[in-house]
């Protein structure tokens, strides 16, 4: 499945540009993905891991752990809270959930990200009641016009 996106540009390219977008595979805990580097949080532990290279390489293999609300450039938003391997000194990390992508999604994503699968059951009217319903959308004999002559 796919979409696609709409076209855009940024202030460093003026340019627009037109891309074609996967859908998102859902998050949750236990799912494994990754990011730039230089989008997690602390930083300074990114930093101190990959000091020349954090601005532009790709973390792969983090796991999700949890979600919630943390701030990141002196707002509060959604991120996932998460654990990076190469840095295994129980650090439990945060990136804003639009810079994380999904590889291996969890058996059981997070409430807000699964996908909407869940089939409503309509009740079906019996032949007797459609036939009821019919006869009084058919009868006009108690409506009166409620729009006067008025003049325009």
């Amino acid at each position: 499945d796919f979409y696609v996106g709409i076209a855009y540009g940024t202030y460093h390219n003026w340019c627009h540009k037109t891309s074609i977008t996967m859908a998102r595979l859902p998050a949750g805990i236990g799912a494994i993905g990754s990011a730039k580097a230089r989008f997690f949080h602390p930083s300074n532990k990114i930093r101190e891991q990959w000091p020349n290279r954090h601005d532009s390489m790709r973390v792969a293999g983090v796991l999700v752990i949890g979600k919630g609300l943390h701030s990141v450039r002196h707002k509060e938003q959604m991120c996932y809270e998460c654990r990076i391997p190469e840095i295994d000194d129980n650090t439990i990390f945060h990136i804003v959930c639009k810079h994380f992508k999904v590889h291996t999604p969890p058996s059981t994503p997070f409430e807000d990200e699964s996908p909407l699968t869940t089939v409503l059951h309509m009740p079906t009217e019996s032949e007797g009641e459609r036939v009821r319903v019919a006869a009084l959308r058919l009868n006009t004999g108690d409506v009166e016009p409620n729009v006067s002559d008025a003049q325009v």
